[in-house]
């Protein structure tokens, strides 16, 4: 009894594969061919919007938009060779993308997403670099200094991330010490003519420079100024160049770093003090720092 249904089950699957085999296998390779097509086309259409228009269009909602509808048209050709008609492909895929769209209403909210976009410079548990790519696993960032760095995302979901990217501007901060004897009005206005020269740093806010701390034998200047977020590290590196040249041409000197150490004198043999050399040669350089 058993034999004779899996004879029945077999001629009626052999019957089936003669009557549509050909059409179900070309359904098949069609559908196979136009996703691996899918995936090489979206690819290079993300990279194609990312270098041209990445910073004004919202890159990844493009092409996922563009990947939906190709995929339509790939499953709507690949079913019409099987041989279903148009209004069952169509009642068909119209069912999927309405269940797609509702799950995405309902558990976006508790989806977590990752703080940035590819192309974003960003800052990742001290790594500082752009985004190349992500995945559902893991987030490949590029280093300033050609590093190639895969973080697990979540790992990203639990530091903090510093994204650069939708601020138009940031802050320079320049800090320099100058002995108490040094011109601390003259100072200031060096600082503050050096920035102001400068054609990247933004004339709104106005540069800025404040005395910070006056301990350590030395007065803490800090000079503040704002510039365009693409121009950030140069301008503050040819910024603190042009200042130090600017110190020397003024004879404007620069605080060392000084400590106070406290000698307390070693009695000899015969109960003197000990040789004073030590201590005036650290008074002496105290002195030079003032």
């Amino acid at each position: 009894m058993h034999e004779w249904s899996f004879i029945t089950k077999y001629e009626r699957l052999k019957e089936f594969m003669e009557l549509y085999g050909q059409d179900l296998t070309q359904g098949m390779l069609i559908l196979v061919l136009g996703l691996i097509l899918l995936h090489w086309f979206i690819r290079r259409f993300k990279a194609y919007i990312d270098e041209h228009k990445g910073n004004q269009w919202p890159v990844k909602r493009i092409s996922s938009i563009v990947y939906i509808i190709l995929l339509f048209f790939v499953l709507n050709v690949s079913l019409i060779r099987i041989g279903l008609d148009t209004g069952t492909i169509a009642r068909f895929l119209a069912i999927i993308g309405l269940v797609a769209i509702a799950l995405m209403i309902v558990l976006r909210p508790y989806l977590p997403t990752l703080p940035f976009h590819i192309g974003n410079v960003v800052r990742i548990d001290g790594l500082f670099g752009k985004v190349e790519a992500t995945n559902m696993y893991h987030t490949r960032l590029k280093t300033f200094d050609g590093r190639m760095i895969f973080i697990p995302n979540s790992k990203i979901m639990k530091n903090v991330v510093t994204n650069y990217h939708n601020t138009p501007g940031r802050r320079i901060r320049i800090n320099v010490r100058i002995p108490y004897k040094e011109d601390l009005i003259k100072t200031k206005q060096i600082l503050e003519a050096v920035m102001i020269a400068d054609p990247r740093v933004l004339i709104t806010p106005r540069p800025q420079v404040w005395a910070l701390d006056l301990e350590g034998g030395s007065v803490e200047l800090g000079a503040r100024c704002w510039t365009d977020n693409k121009n950030y590290w140069l301008t503050k590196c040819e910024l603190i160049e042009m200042i130090k040249l600017r110190f020397d041409h003024q004879n404007i000197r620069m605080a060392l770093p000084m400590q106070q150490v406290y000698l307390r004198p070693q009695l000899g043999d015969d109960g003197e003090p000990g040789d004073p050399a030590i201590s005036m040669t650290l008074k002496e350089a105290a002195n030079e720092n003032r």
